[in-house]
Protein backbone atom coordinates (compact mmCIF):
# COMPACT_ATOMS: atom_id res chain seq x y z
CA UNK A 1 0.00 0.00 0.00
CA UNK A 2 1.40 3.45 -0.81
CA UNK A 3 2.57 5.84 1.91
CA UNK A 4 -0.52 7.92 1.32
CA UNK A 5 -2.80 5.20 2.73
CA UNK A 6 -3.93 7.34 5.65
CA UNK A 7 -4.76 10.23 3.33
CA UNK A 8 -6.65 7.86 1.02
CA UNK A 9 -9.02 6.95 3.84
CA UNK A 10 -9.25 10.37 5.47
CA UNK A 11 -12.82 11.30 6.39
CA UNK A 12 -14.45 13.47 3.73
CA UNK A 13 -15.67 16.95 4.55
CA UNK A 14 -19.40 16.47 4.87
CA UNK A 15 -21.90 19.29 4.37
CA UNK A 16 -23.93 20.26 7.40
CA UNK A 17 -27.52 19.29 6.68
CA UNK A 18 -30.33 19.57 9.21
CA UNK A 19 -33.81 18.11 8.93
CA UNK A 20 -36.87 19.00 10.98
CA UNK A 21 -38.57 15.67 10.23
CA UNK A 22 -37.78 12.30 8.71
CA UNK A 23 -40.16 13.25 5.89
CA UNK A 24 -37.83 16.16 4.99
CA UNK A 25 -34.93 13.70 4.89
CA UNK A 26 -36.87 11.35 2.61
CA UNK A 27 -37.82 14.19 0.24
CA UNK A 28 -34.18 15.26 -0.10
CA UNK A 29 -33.03 11.68 -0.71
CA UNK A 30 -35.67 11.15 -3.39
CA UNK A 31 -34.64 14.41 -5.10
CA UNK A 32 -30.95 13.44 -5.08
CA UNK A 33 -31.16 9.79 -6.20
CA UNK A 34 -31.69 8.31 -9.64
CA UNK A 35 -35.11 6.63 -9.91
CA UNK A 36 -33.59 3.10 -10.11
CA UNK A 37 -31.58 3.71 -6.94
CA UNK A 38 -34.60 5.20 -5.15
CA UNK A 39 -36.69 2.15 -6.06
CA UNK A 40 -33.92 -0.17 -4.85
CA UNK A 41 -33.40 1.54 -1.50
CA UNK A 42 -37.13 1.91 -0.78
CA UNK A 43 -38.20 -1.49 -2.03
CA UNK A 44 -38.27 -4.92 -0.46
CA UNK A 45 -38.20 -8.52 -1.62
CA UNK A 46 -41.14 -10.32 -3.22
CA UNK A 47 -44.46 -9.24 -1.67
CA UNK A 48 -42.82 -6.45 0.35
CA UNK A 49 -44.48 -7.79 3.52
CA UNK A 50 -41.38 -7.05 5.61
CA UNK A 51 -41.37 -3.47 4.30
CA UNK A 52 -45.00 -2.94 5.39
CA UNK A 53 -44.34 -4.52 8.81
CA UNK A 54 -41.23 -2.37 9.36
CA UNK A 55 -43.10 0.78 8.36
CA UNK A 56 -45.96 -0.11 10.72
CA UNK A 57 -43.50 -0.77 13.56
CA UNK A 58 -41.85 2.63 13.03
CA UNK A 59 -45.19 4.41 12.76
CA UNK A 60 -46.26 2.89 16.10
CA UNK A 61 -43.38 4.61 17.90
CA UNK A 62 -44.11 7.92 19.52
CA UNK A 63 -41.93 10.46 21.27
CA UNK A 64 -43.19 11.03 24.78
CA UNK A 65 -41.72 14.27 26.08
CA UNK A 66 -40.69 14.24 29.72
CA UNK A 67 -41.50 17.76 30.87
CA UNK A 68 -40.12 19.18 34.10
CA UNK A 69 -37.31 16.60 34.15
CA UNK A 70 -33.61 17.37 34.27
CA UNK A 71 -32.31 16.16 30.91
CA UNK A 72 -29.18 18.31 30.84
CA UNK A 73 -26.81 15.39 31.33
CA UNK A 74 -28.14 12.20 29.71
CA UNK A 75 -25.71 9.50 28.59
CA UNK A 76 -27.16 7.91 25.46
CA UNK A 77 -24.07 5.80 24.75
CA UNK A 78 -24.00 2.02 24.65
CA UNK A 79 -21.33 -0.67 24.34
CA UNK A 80 -21.45 -3.41 21.71
CA UNK A 81 -18.77 -6.13 21.57
CA UNK A 82 -16.48 -3.92 23.64
CA UNK A 83 -16.85 -0.85 21.40
CA UNK A 84 -18.51 2.27 22.74
CA UNK A 85 -21.30 3.67 20.57
CA UNK A 86 -22.54 7.25 20.73
CA UNK A 87 -26.14 5.99 20.67
CA UNK A 88 -27.47 2.41 20.49
CA UNK A 89 -28.09 2.61 16.74
CA UNK A 90 -26.04 0.83 14.06
CA UNK A 91 -26.11 1.06 10.27
CA UNK A 92 -27.64 -1.98 8.57
CA UNK A 93 -25.93 -3.65 5.61
CA UNK A 94 -26.95 -2.49 2.14
CA UNK A 95 -25.98 -4.47 -0.93
CA UNK A 96 -24.90 -2.39 -3.92
CA UNK A 97 -24.04 0.56 -1.64
CA UNK A 98 -21.51 1.63 -4.27
CA UNK A 99 -24.47 2.84 -6.37
CA UNK A 100 -25.21 5.52 -3.76
CA UNK A 101 -21.79 6.84 -2.80
CA UNK A 102 -18.44 7.05 -4.58
CA UNK A 103 -16.39 4.85 -2.23
CA UNK A 104 -19.23 2.47 -1.38
CA UNK A 105 -18.91 0.70 1.97
CA UNK A 106 -15.86 2.81 2.88
CA UNK A 107 -17.91 6.03 2.84
CA UNK A 108 -20.60 4.48 5.03
CA UNK A 109 -18.00 3.11 7.47
CA UNK A 110 -16.31 6.53 7.63
CA UNK A 111 -19.65 8.24 8.32
CA UNK A 112 -20.41 5.70 11.06
CA UNK A 113 -16.99 6.25 12.61
CA UNK A 114 -17.36 10.05 12.53
CA UNK A 115 -20.79 9.79 14.17
CA UNK A 116 -19.61 7.27 16.75
CA UNK A 117 -21.47 4.12 15.78
CA UNK A 118 -20.85 0.88 13.86
CA UNK A 119 -21.61 -0.19 10.34
CA UNK A 120 -22.55 -3.70 9.31
CA UNK A 121 -21.19 -4.34 5.82
CA UNK A 122 -23.04 -6.44 3.27
CA UNK A 123 -21.12 -9.38 1.83
CA UNK A 124 -21.90 -8.04 -1.66
CA UNK A 125 -20.91 -4.43 -0.94
CA UNK A 126 -18.09 -2.92 -2.94
CA UNK A 127 -15.18 -2.20 -2.88
CA UNK A 128 -15.10 -5.47 -0.96
CA UNK A 129 -14.42 -6.82 2.49
CA UNK A 130 -10.70 -6.04 2.70
CA UNK A 131 -11.15 -2.39 1.77
CA UNK A 132 -14.04 -2.03 4.17
CA UNK A 133 -11.95 -3.61 6.92
CA UNK A 134 -9.21 -1.09 6.20
CA UNK A 135 -11.79 1.52 7.17
CA UNK A 136 -12.04 -0.06 10.62
CA UNK A 137 -10.81 1.98 13.56
CA UNK A 138 -7.64 -0.13 13.82
CA UNK A 139 -6.09 -3.34 12.47
CA UNK A 140 -7.15 -5.31 15.56
CA UNK A 141 -10.79 -4.33 15.00
CA UNK A 142 -10.51 -5.23 11.31
CA UNK A 143 -9.19 -8.70 12.20
CA UNK A 144 -11.93 -9.15 14.82
CA UNK A 145 -14.55 -8.10 12.27
CA UNK A 146 -13.21 -10.59 9.75
CA UNK A 147 -13.15 -13.40 12.32
CA UNK A 148 -16.69 -12.60 13.46
CA UNK A 149 -17.87 -12.88 9.88
CA UNK A 150 -16.03 -16.19 9.39
CA UNK A 151 -13.85 -14.45 6.79
CA UNK A 152 -10.25 -15.44 6.37
CA UNK A 153 -7.84 -12.68 5.46
CA UNK A 154 -4.97 -13.58 3.14
CA UNK A 155 -1.38 -12.69 4.10
CA UNK A 156 -1.55 -9.86 1.55
CA UNK A 157 -4.74 -8.49 3.11
CA UNK A 158 -3.21 -8.68 6.61
CA UNK A 159 -0.13 -6.86 5.31
CA UNK A 160 -2.38 -4.14 3.82
CA UNK A 161 -4.17 -3.74 7.14
CA UNK A 162 -0.91 -3.57 9.10
CA UNK A 163 0.56 -1.01 6.68
CA UNK A 164 -2.59 1.07 6.99
CA UNK A 165 -2.51 0.84 10.80
CA UNK A 166 1.18 1.88 10.80
CA UNK A 167 0.56 4.88 8.55
CA UNK A 168 -2.46 5.88 10.65
CA UNK A 169 -0.37 5.68 13.85
CA UNK A 170 2.40 7.76 12.26
CA UNK A 171 -0.12 10.38 11.17
CA UNK A 172 -1.52 10.52 14.73
CA UNK A 173 1.97 11.15 16.16
CA UNK A 174 2.54 14.18 13.90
Amino acid sequence: MPDTAAAQYAPPKLPEVYFDTTHDMILMAKRNLKQDNWDYICGAAESETSLRRNRLALDCLAFRPRVCRDVSNIDKSATLFGHKLRIPVMLAPIGSIENFTEKGANDVDTAAQIFGTSNFISTVAQPGLTHALVGARDARQAQENAAAGNATLSPEELDTLNQYASSKALAAQR
